[in-house]
């Protein structure tokens, strides 16, 4: 939440304009987040939800609930609903023993201002006549029934015009049964919860989307030959764009592992980098030809040209090399199907070379992208020195972080859910400290 939105709410619920003029002392109910996709712009809290503090804890609030297809915990979430009505107290009953109209001094005096730090909405609905009133000024029709049948005039504004959900519309929902074979359909279409943030994964060299399968809960490809890197670029950028269409409103966040990470780090670091919001490099692979000694370099430039087939396999002595203290998970990664076991020698040359890339681009990050690139300690597969190369050349904004008991698959190590809960920190909200507090690289 913004602190101008922080302080303007503060300053609301602290608001005693209309002390004396009501049955009860003055006591404002809201709820607004600056993140907020959905603006409910309603009448005034009910005599229970002044009771309760809560605004819609009512019945008429679980109608309106039914009404958006959504839960009571999103409901009151206010990072997702911001509920601004346009009186802030319980105005008190009329003689008839319905609810008195909204006190107007609210909206005189809030309103505007509070709507303006509103920066996120994409749906609004005008709850009653008051509401339609001010928002919509001469655009509303004579009557509130009139107004919302016209409502397909102003949802090209993602503007929703609706009835008060309360009991006594009961024999109006009845008689205008149109609105619920018609309205509520599209109203649900908008106001269904879509996700705030979405994740696109690379994996790593051989690994499968099987590299996922831990991080993926805690956050609510194999191939043949080896492809040219530009076109795995291309790949992100499409996964990313079709993401994006999916999920307009949404954060994206491209999380890349090992290789995933090397081919981010250079889809980002290109002219056209792809368009997500934050980028998370887990265990980058940063070990291109500037990291090896010149004698495997020559090696690998000569097999790859003189015998591209020659198929590889570890050898013993890297298979003692672990790559995560997860020896379950290892086991069951290895024992997958799915999993690749051996790789042809241009392989090898073309993830090397791809890792190159990575280094060359990793200073060219676009300064208006979080990135977090993450290391562990007990990391075997890139050596510390690859990293540190490339540590040397990584922009200021760029934030990173060491695990002490971290190794290379460090979204399947034993202490995975420190990283989860740091990745998913990051995704939220890039800027702050992480929940586990663990250092930056100690070679940046």
């Amino acid at each position: 939440m913004s602190l101008h939105l922080k302080t303007q709410l503060e300053k609301i619920r602290a608001c005693r304009l209309c002390e004396g003029q009501m049955d009860r002392p003055p006591n404002p109910i809201l709820q607004a987040h600056s993140g907020a996709r959905i603006l409910i712009a309603s009448q005034a809290p009910g005599n229970k939800a002044d009771r309760s503090g809560m605004p819609f804890k009512d019945p008429s609030g679980s109608r309106l609930r039914d009404w958006m297809q959504i839960s009571e915990q999103d409901f009151y979430d206010p990072r997702r609903v911001a509920i601004l009505p346009m009186g802030f107290c319980f105005p008190g009953y009329d003689r008839n023993g319905g609810d008195r109209p909204p006190m107007p001094i609210c909206a005189q005096t809030w309103r505007t201002q509070t709507l303006d730090l509103l920066t996120n909405t994409k749906v609004t609905l005008l709850i009653g006549a008051h509401a339609q009133a001010w928002h919509l000024g001469a655009r509303r029709k004579s009557s509130l029934t009139e107004t919302v049948r016209c409502w397909k005039e102003y949802t090209s504004e993602r503007i929703f015009t609706l009835p008060h959900p309360s009991w006594r519309n009961t024999s109006w929902l009845k008689r205008n049964t149109w609105f619920e074979q018609e309205v509520l359909p599209s109203l649900r279409a908008e106001t269904v919860h879509e996700p705030e943030h979405v994740v696109v994964g690379v994996h790593g060299m051989n690994d499968f989307a099987n590299a996922f399968h831990m991080a993926a809960p805690y956050w609510a490809e194999h191939g043949g030959l080896w492809p040219d890197e530009e076109l795995m670029r291309e790949d992100l950028r499409t996964a990313v764009a079709v993401a994006r269409r999916a999920h307009p409103d949404a954060t994206i966040t491209v999380v890349g592992i090992s290789m995933g990470a090397a081919v981010a780090i250079s889809a980002f670091g290109s002219d056209t980098p792809p368009d997500a919001d934050r980028l998370i490099a887990s265990g980058p692979g940063l070990r291109g030809w500037g990291a090896m000694n010149p004698l495997y370099r020559a090696s690998l430039w000569m097999s790859a040209h003189t015998n591209p087939g020659w198929i590889v396999r570890p050898p013993a002595r890297f298979v003692r090399i672990e790559p995560s203290d997860n020896i379950d998970m290892l086991r069951e990664t290895w024992a997958n199907p799915l999993m690749l076991r051996e790789n042809r020698i241009d392989q090898v040359y073309g993830v090397v070379s791809l890792m190159e890339t990575a280094h060359d681009r990793i200073a060219d990050l676009p300064v208006d992208l979080p990135v977090l690139i993450s290391y562990g300690a007990n990391d075997y597969v890139i050596p510390p020195h690859g990293v540190e190369r490339s540590a040397n050349f990584l922009p200021a904004h760029v934030r990173t972080v060491y695990y002490e008991k971290g190794y290379h698959m460090l979204l399947r190590d034993l202490q995975a859910e420190t990283v989860h809960a740091d990745y998913l920190a990051f995704m939220q909200h890039p800027d702050a400290d992480l929940p586990s507090r663990s250092s930056e690289w100690p070679f940046r």
